[in-house]
């Protein structure tokens, strides 16, 4: 009985103020251990995402859903870039007559929905590509990002959910066309580490599909001017550079002579 209320007594003694601090003591006991942490980034596949954008890719065609549609609002052309070193695919909106526009929807009064974008040429470079099962689809999620004002959607296509299409060999037995599934070492994993999240995501904005050009006329016309050293390096920069670009746009040959950049002219081959 003395035990107890002697408890009771701390336990009064103990006031606001005293846990308020315990608190902040855990606070700042987390904080500073906190970047010694490996976390993963829990990827946003493992969760339900019916009503996520996303993209269907079928042996002979691809389709966007209605999230991905509403999601660039207005937008009825497209043009599709893709990274095959990250195995990225992206677009954005376009006016009509641009080169490589693409229409991406069915385009009703105020309404707009999803169509069937036929491509048998396309989806079997990329099944190569990407060792992808000609009997299967894939769906893959997108993920909205701005840059230089400019909208996007980014989808990462080593994260995709497989769907099985049915064939001829199929007939006799029952094959479940609407359940998906995704790889093991996406399925059996939580997610990616925090740094290797930050560095897709700096691809994505950097490596992707934007062009740094005018940065790197800038960027040489200063050097140049003071360091012939520094002006060599920056050529040589940029020739990686507008390379990794022509790959992108699918071009063989780049135009990147030293006049050129003086002048600020760069060409991938396409207008």
């Amino acid at each position: 009985m003395e035990q107890v209320e002697l408890m009771n007594a701390a336990t009064e003694s103990f006031t606001e103020d005293d846990f308020c601090t315990e608190k902040e003591k855990r606070r700042l006991e987390l904080e500073k251990a906190f970047g010694g942490l490996k976390f993963l980034v829990i990827r946003k596949e493992l969760f339900a995402h019916r009503c996520d954008p996303a993209i269907t890719i079928r042996k002979d065609s691809i389709t966007f859903n209605a999230a991905c549609i509403n999601g660039l609002e207005d937008v009825v052309y497209i043009q599709l870039l893709i990274c095959e070193e990250e195995k990225m695919f992206a677009i954005t909106s376009c006016d009509e007559n641009e080169k490589d526009a693409l229409r991406w929807c069915i385009q009703k009064e105020d309404k707009r929905k999803s169509r069937k974008m036929t491509c048998k040429d396309f989806t079997e470079k990329l099944y190569k590509l990407m060792n992808w099962d000609m009997n299967c689809r894939y769906k893959v999620l997108g993920y909205k990002i701005e840059f230089e004002g400019q909208e996007y959607y980014v989808f990462d296509l080593v994260v995709k959910e497989i769907f099985r299409e049915k064939t001829k060999d199929d007939e006799n037995e029952t094959v479940d066309t609407r359940k998906g599934y995704y790889s093991e070492d996406i399925a059996g994993t939580f997610g990616v580490p925090v740094e290797e999240h930050k560095r897709k995501m700096q691809l994505v904005r950097e490596g992707v599909y934007v062009s740094t050009t005018e940065d790197m006329v800038d960027t040489y016309s200063e050097f140049a001017k003071k360091d012939d050293t520094a002006a060599d390096a920056i050529s040589q920069y940029g020739e990686e550079q507008l390379s990794f670009l022509g790959s992108i746009s699918g071009e063989d040959t780049v135009s990147t002579s030293l006049e050129d950049k003086e002048n600020g002219i760069y060409s991938t081959g396409s207008e």
